[in-house]
């Protein structure tokens, strides 16, 4: 098992139990240690890499492990973590590792991920128990880079995608 530490500047919408502080700069900022995900959620593969995260609202975050192709869910602040969102991923089509992940301030069930070695893009409503398959264009080769969802405006929400080329 190979020891995560992700840095989480607290504040009071995250109440990371347990975990000793340190200060970042101690007069603007204070920063809580949370091991994520955790042995405590019994789901990490060892040798374990987060190679992306991301905080919704409510204390939902989300976590992509490119190496062993999971992506997690913790409810509880990053205490424990559960794998679900793989399997309900592969089940829609989706080809794993999901390479990069987005979900929208204030609306925690809004979540996408980009699969299909960077070239395509899923999204759930509901925290990633369903996905859909978004309508990508053709990339002419080119690969996802990063991806984004707009607030809401006019009942309508945008999602852009940057690309790069592969070498």
């Amino acid at each position: 098992y190979l020891g995560l530490t992700v840095l989480l500047l607290s504040f009071s919408l995250f109440p990371l139990a347990g975990n000793s502080s340190v200060s970042a700069r101690p007069e603007r900022l204070e920063w809580s240690i949370v091991d994520t995900p955790s042995q405590e959620g019994n789901v990490v593969l060892s040798p374990s890499e987060v190679n992306a995260f991301v905080i919704g609202s409510d204390e939902i975050f989300y976590a992509i492990e490119i190496p062993n192709k999971k992506v997690y869910k913790s409810t509880d602040g990053g205490i424990t973590w559960e794998n679900d969102l793989t399997e309900a991923l592969n089940v829609i089509g989706a080809t794993l590792p999901a390479w990069d992940i987005v979900v929208v301030p204030g609306d925690s069930d809004l979540v996408a991920v980009v699969t299909d070695n960077r070239t395509a893009v899923y999204v759930s409503e509901d925290g990633g128990e369903k996905w859909n398959a978004m309508a990508v264009p053709d990339l002419n080769g080119t690969l996802i880079s990063d991806i984004a969802i707009s607030l809401e405006y006019d009942d309508n929400r945008d999602i852009a995608i940057g690309t790069r080329k592969p070498d």
